[in-house]
């Protein structure tokens, strides 16, 4: 990125969403790590889970967000393909991990949203500011 191009809000928004995924993820992992043998008697799955998945997608956006922040050229690629791994994941840990109590409540929600933030991410990247931004376009 050249150092008089303007970062577009949108990208800054997405930017800081990322961020407070990644951070989240990263506590997930400190908390599993401190609490294992409570986890082992409370939970029906192994606190190895907990922290692996919570320490690959921290540290995959802690990366996606410095490269969304540097204007990484592939990071406007990166993000498309880790937002639909993470609904992904999401889901999958949602119907085969998660207690019967969160996996049969608000379904109907949570894949609105989850459709609803993948098509505002595509629009985003769609749009010529961002693709400059990014040098996958040049004007």
């Amino acid at each position: 990125m050249s150092a008089n191009i303007d970062r577009p809000f949108s990208v800054t928004i997405i930017t800081w969403l990322v961020l407070i995924i990644a951070v989240s993820n990263l506590i997930r992992f400190v908390r599993a790590v401190f609490q294992w043998d409570f986890l082992l008697g409370l939970v029906n799955i192994h606190p190895a889970y907990l922290i692996i998945s919570g320490l690959v997608w921290g540290i995959i956006g802690i990366v996606l967000v410095w490269g969304l922040w540097k204007a990484q050229k592939w990071a406007f690629y990166v993000l498309r393909w880790g937002a639909a791994l993470y609904i992904i994941y999401i889901w999958l840990d949602r119907l085969f991990i998660s207690s019967p109590n969160v996996r049969n409540t608000n379904n109907l929600f949570v894949s609105v949203v989850s459709l609803m933030l993948l098509a505002w991410l595509l629009w985003v990247f769609a749009r010529r500011d961002v693709k400059f931004y990014f040098g996958v376009i040049d004007e």
